[in-house]
């Protein structure tokens, strides 16, 4: 760990690379979600608990409820 606090000088912005991804707020809880269909329907099964079935039409009432989007 020594050699780390070496670089700690010449290190003085973030290397990590901030991405500016667009969010949507879900209408029920506030959280912020990226704003894709994979992570809002992520969204809905962990923090909601709803999961939809086969059907492609439930994902779209869902996500029209919880986000607002008519996908």
């Amino acid at each position: 760990m020594k050699h780390l606090k070496s670089y700690k000088d010449k290190i003085n912005e973030n290397i990590v690379p901030q991405c500016k991804i667009k969010k949507t707020r879900c209408l029920e809880c506030g959280e912020k979600v990226c704003d894709n269909i994979d992570q809002m329907m992520w969204h809905l099964y962990n923090k909601h608990f709803k999961k939809s079935t086969v059907n492609e039409w439930e994902e779209r009432l869902m996500l029209k409820k919880y986000f607002g989007k008519n996908i």
